[in-house]
């Protein structure tokens, strides 16, 4: 899965032929890696999904950055991996210094106890988790739309114009259910992953995708096994507004609209 990279793109080639930020119209001033090196085990991350962002764009989404790679470690899974908890405790006590209201949200009771069939068919303890607290989704929420607008510009090949529109939802370990997974990736023929050379991540972030890669793409976005994103940004928003409508807790944000 993915296209192996010998190796890693210089600053100048990715943010040369950019005319501005991919998010919103200022200039860009900064490299933006989407999803951020935070997502990754130990912050290790191989080339691509680099994108030229205005200092705005970039900084100012720092903590939806955080609290996605925090949930993302969140595995409903009995069996913990060690790293992974580490890491998550270590995001937390980040998010405690810069938005105590994330976990204040999240430990009022967003846990749901359930029992999930494994691999081997046997019934096992699983915790699933929910955000319904209104800062929490608003973090992630920003999160979603950063990967709508990054995948646009990686396979249409320039930013997604003004009159483009950018649809995401989200689901956290508990939310989504494998009859709506399965419906999702029938429909995106494509997949990748971050790789260079014989590093790759694809236990870590994987998508699968359609485009016709000149005004649209699909995509389904898999962090660990805690974040799961579906996204579609078009430049003809017009003939998917109605079938996005149906869609339940979407978001829309257009270029320029990442912080209003």
């Amino acid at each position: 899965m993915g296209e192996a990279r010998a190796k890693s793109r210089s600053r100048e080639s990715i943010l040369g032929p950019e005319p501005r930020c991919i998010y919103c119209f200022q200039k860009w001033r900064s490299l933006e890696h989407m999803p951020p090196r935070a997502m990754f085990r130990s912050k290790s991350r191989p080339s691509g999904l680099e994108f030229a962002t205005c200092e705005e764009c970039n900084s100012g989404s720092s903590d939806a950055d955080l609290v996605a790679s925090f949930f993302a470690r969140l595995s409903p899974d009995h069996r913990l991996d060690k790293q992974l908890l580490d890491e998550a405790v270590a995001l937390r006590n980040q998010i405690q210094r810069r938005n105590p209201l994330v976990l204040i949200e999240l430990f009022g009771g967003s846990f749901r106890r359930e029992w999930r069939r494994d691999r081997s068919g046997v019934n096992l303890p699983f915790l699933g988790v929910q955000a319904s607290g209104k800062n929490t989704r608003s973090l992630l929420d920003r999160f979603a739309a950063k990967m709508s607008f990054a995948l646009y510009r990686e396979h249409v090949g320039q930013a997604l114009p003004k009159h483009g529109r950018a649809w995401s939802t989200w689901f956290l370990n508990a939310g989504l259910a494998n009859q709506t997974l399965q419906s999702m990736l029938a429909i995106m023929p494509g997949g990748r992953t971050l790789e260079q050379g014989k590093f790759h991540v694809d236990e870590q972030f994987a998508y699968r995708y359609n485009s016709d890669e000149r005004t649209i793409v699909a995509a389904l976005s898999r962090f660990h096994k805690g974040l799961y994103i579906f996204s579609l940004a078009t430049s003809e928003p017009e003939k998917y507004a109605s079938i996005v409508s149906t869609w339940e807790t979407t978001s829309e944000v257009r270029p320029g609209e990442l912080f209003a």
